[in-house]
């Protein structure tokens, strides 16, 4: 039972979404392969583990990867080799946005945006106790999957249990075997939903554990890398139905997300590189048929360790975004903005970085404003 479901047929004729039998018929081990099929869409690939899409020739933070609509909260968007936490299983749709309405995921979405919607959404009610199994493999690397979700309604609440797990050995070539590309996979989510009459409260608790290898390099690491993966997420979830001028809903998101990896040289039993990444965003959002209006306010906190020249760094972002459709004649006019402010603080004391001058670093502040229309 879908008790929420605000959502109108969109007009730009640039959006793709793919749900259902169509997301089946497409639905591989990552999601850069998945959407490879789809027009504009490429692929960088580290190994089949490590593939990123790239839309309209953009990569990196040239647009953005979300998971209901909230950022990864990863670092796979800074590196090639850097893994994107996304089960693949567990999602339900994934909807690739460009144009003007990109900017209510981010400020520098010049390539457009991709979102995708995970089983389990707290939008979705169900009135009996509800199972869904997913079991799957690929031949390529002898790779296994599985996901199960349990949905059970109490009276006005409703618990929504997912477990998901995945391992794949050494991807294979018609050339040869791709060394140091296998890897390992377990995650585990909960969630908790109250609803009333017209809104809902929702906690959600998640948890990624990942090992996986980066392939040999003749000019970095040559027996290839080994990375351990750790991501704990904590939501809050608040839904209203609102009737205020022709706003329909009014929502409140929180997201907590403790990233971290370890780098191992290929047989060595101590890293050589840790990373970890802490992310607090807070949401608000009104939505019409037509509208949205909403604030973001995100706060990381980036910390490393071993072999890598950069200090521990703060940052501080807020933003307020809108977007507005209206149809007059037989055109539709689009249009959207995003203004901001952004603040970094890297950590200035004990500085002893060879390759950086320590007069350079230090804190730093920037306004930004975007806006995109479209007909």
């Amino acid at each position: 039972i879908h008790i929420h479901s605000h959502e109108n047929e969109s007009t730009q004729i640039s959006d793709i979404s793919l749900s259902g039998q169509k997301l089946d018929d497409n639905l591989t081990g990552n999601i850069a392969t998945t959407l490879s099929n789809q027009p504009n869409i490429g692929v960088n690939s580290f190994g089949t583990i490590t593939s990123k899409p790239v839309l309209r020739g953009y990569s990196g933070d040239r647009f953005l990867l979300t998971k209901d609509g909230n950022k990864m909260g990863d670092l796979s968007q800074s590196s090639i080799d850097h893994v994107i936490t996304l089960d693949m299983s567990g999602i339900n749709e994934i909807e690739i946005v460009r144009g003007p309405k990109s900017l209510v995921y981010g400020s520098n979405t010049i390539g457009g945006a991709i979102n995708t919607s995970m089983s389990g959404n707290p939008n979705v009610r169900v009135n009996k106790v509800f199972t869904k199994f997913l079991i799957g493999g690929s031949s390529f690397n002898k790779g296994v999957y599985g996901n199960m979700g349990l949905y059970i309604p109490i009276k006005n609440n409703q618990v929504n249990i997912s477990l998901s797990n995945r391992n794949t050995e050494n991807q294979t070539s018609p050339m040869e075997e791709l060394d140091n590309t296998d890897s390992k996979r377990s995650e585990y989510k909960i969630g908790f939903t109250k609803y009333s009459k017209s809104s809902y409260i929702n906690f959600i608790v998640e948890t990624l554990n990942m090992e996986y290898g980066i392939p040999p390099s003749l000019e970095g690491h040559i027996s290839g890398v080994d990375i351990e993966l750790m991501k704990n997420t904590f939501q809050i979830n608040y839904h209203q139905d609102i009737s205020f001028y022709n706003f329909t809903q009014f929502d409140i998101n929180y997201n907590f997300i403790d990233y971290e990896h370890r780098e191992f040289e290929k047989g060595l039993d101590y890293f050589s590189v840790a990373l970890s990444k802490d992310t607090h965003n807070l949401k608000f959002e009104s939505k019409s048929s037509h509208s949205i209006i909403g604030s973001e306010f995100n706060y990381k906190q980036f910390s490393p360790s071993g072999f890598y020249w950069t200090p521990k760094t703060d940052e501080l972002d807020f933003s307020i975004y809108g977007f507005h459709e209206k149809e007059f004649e037989k055109f539709d006019f689009l249009s959207s903005f995003r203004m901001g402010y952004l603040l970094i603080q890297p950590d200035q004391n004990n500085l002893y970085f060879s390759n950086l001058n320590s007069e350079e670093i230090k804190n730093r502040n920037f306004k930004y404003f975007s806006s995109s229309i479209g007909l």
